[in-house]
C-alpha cells in the first residue's frame, strides 16, 4: 500500500475481506517515491491501522462533522451520496479491529452517534452535545405559554 492511498487502497482491499479482516494481517508500505519499507510483525500493523484512522476520521475527508467539543457525528451531507454504507460499514471495520488488535486510534465519537450504534435511546438533552443553539431555542419554545406564542404569531413550516 501505498502511505499517500492508504485510505484508498485499505478500502478497496481490505473491505472485501470481510469477517477474514478479525485474522492477522500482513501490510507493505510503499513510499511516496515508490519504494518498498522494511518492516515486519504487528508494528508496521499498528502504524497502518493508525494512520488509516487518523487520514479516515478526519473531518476533511468529509465522513464525519466535529461537534463544539470537537466530537465526531455522521455528516448527513455525506450520507446522501451513493456508496456511503460501504465506507461507513468498512470504517466500523477499522474500530472493531483496532479494539480487538488493542490499538488506540484518535477518534472521539459523540455520545449521540455511540447511543445509535449501541442501540440506546437519544433523549432532548443529547441535542445539547449536537447543535448547542438550537437545543437552547427549543427549551425556550418548550417554555412558552400558548397566549405568548399567539400574540407572537409563532408558526412551524416543515
Amino acid at each position: 500500500m501505498c502511505i499517500r492511498d492508504s485510505l484508498d487502497d485499505a478500502l478497496l482491499n481490505l473491505h472485501k475481506l470481510g469477517t477474514a479482516f478479525k485474522q492477522d494481517i500482513s501490510i507493505q508500505f510503499t513510499s511516496n517515491d515508490g519504494v518498498m519499507e522494511v518492516g515486519a510483525g504487528h508494528g508496521v500493523f499498528k502504524e497502518f491501522l493508525t494512520l488509516l484512522s487518523n487520514q479516515a476520521f478526519d473531518v476533511a475527508q468529509g465522513f464525519f462533522i466535529e461537534t463544539k467539543d470537537r466530537e465526531l457525528f455522521p455528516n448527513s451531507d455525506f450520507i446522501n451520496q451513493g456508496n456511503y454504507q460501504r465506507i461507513y460499514e468498512f470504517l466500523g471495520m477499522v474500530v472493531g479491529k483496532a479494539i480487538f488488535e488493542g490499538i488506540l486510534i484518535q477518534p472521539v465519537f459523540s455520545r449521540c452517534f455511540l447511543n445509535k450504534v449501541l442501540g440506546k435511546t437519544n433523549n432532548l438533552d443529547d441535542l445539547k452535545l449536537l447543535d448547542a443553539k438550537l437545543y437552547e431555542n427549543l427549551m425556550k419554545l418548550k417554555y412558552y405559554k400558548v397566549p405568548t406564542l399567539i400574540k407572537n404569531r409563532v408558526t412551524w413550516k416543515v
